[in-house]
């Protein structure tokens, strides 16, 4: 706090020449997407929401006429329509002080679909991306628009979700506006899942996002004299950390590990967060 100002950090992390960069909330993908491109040199600009603090949701300051028609709690959740600007340039100046170079940007609303606001919509989450367990589930949403009717017209409507899972399995028409669902997919592989939703009208809108399913992890060890190193095959491909337990009570962290002479096991995690366990 400085006086009557209260005040957050926005903090950047370099690793080699991939940046890291914070977000203090829910920030809207306007501001991501801006921060991304306001740093160059980066192999990678990957950044981090809800990081360090929570201030609530923010987005551009020309997203507030929608936000106070919209009945949702963006407008509640808010505090400052500056903070969208402060957070990129904030990230901007991190960057250019880690060795890139940052210009501050003024993130711009995403209007790609300007009359998105008058018409039905539906999204889902799933729990997980990316993993080896075929088992996920999927919080799926669908709504009426959000634009104003008429006096004495009917409200605007939207029918359930339906949920095509890009498996060849049956559709799955949802029996409540926002429900909890679970879906097993057949095996490795990148499906396309898509809900979609009709107004009252019949027009129909949809919402995809790519599910990917990965081979099971399996773990192996790699015998080099004193040290001993941990691979993978399946999962995602991407060992990030491993955890050895020796038989003689001794523990040790890391991909790398020195071995001579003592047995036991390791457990490694890959970057979709699959585990395996392989004996030395």
């Amino acid at each position: 706090m400085a006086g009557n100002v209260i005040g957050t950090w926005v903090t950047a992390l370099r690793v080699g020449d991939a940046l890291w960069v914070s977000e203090p909330g829910e920030a809207f993908n306007d501001v991501t997407r801006t921060i991304q491109s306001s740093v160059s040199g980066a192999r990678e600009v990957n950044v981090v929401g809800m990081a360090q603090d929570q201030l609530g949701y923010y987005y551009p300051p020309e997203d507030y006429p929608q936000s106070e028609l919209n009945p949702s709690d963006f407008i509640l959740f808010n505090v400052s329509p500056a903070l969208a600007d402060e957070n990129v340039d904030a990230a901007a100046l991190d960057a250019t002080q880690l060795g890139f170079q940052g210009t501050p940007a003024h993130p711009l609303i995403d209007d790609t679909d300007p009359n998105a606001f008058f018409e039905a919509g539906t999204q889902f989450y799933p729990s997980v991306v990316e993993s080896a367990d075929p088992e996920r589930q999927f919080l799926v949403n669908a709504t009426p628009s959000n634009a104003p009717v008429a006096p004495g017209s009917a409200d605007h409507s939207a029918t359930h979700a339906i949920v095509d899972f890009g498996d060849g399995s049956p559709k799955v028409q949802t029996a409540e506006s926002e429900p909890r669902i679970s879906h097993t997919f057949p095996g490795p592989g990148t499906y396309t899942v898509t809900s979609s939703t009709s107004d009252e009208n019949g027009a129909v809108r949809t919402y995809s996002a790519k599910i990917i399913v990965d081979p099971p992890l399996a773990a192996s060890v790699e015998d080099d004299g004193p040290w001993s190193s941990v691979l993978v095959d399946g999962g995602d491909g991407h060992a990030v950390a491993a955890h050895w337990t020796f038989a003689d009570g001794g523990t040790a962290d890391g991909l790398h590990a020195k071995t001579a002479g003592r047995s036991g096991t390791v457990t490694v995690v890959d970057a979709a967060g699959d585990t395996a366990t392989a004996s030395f």
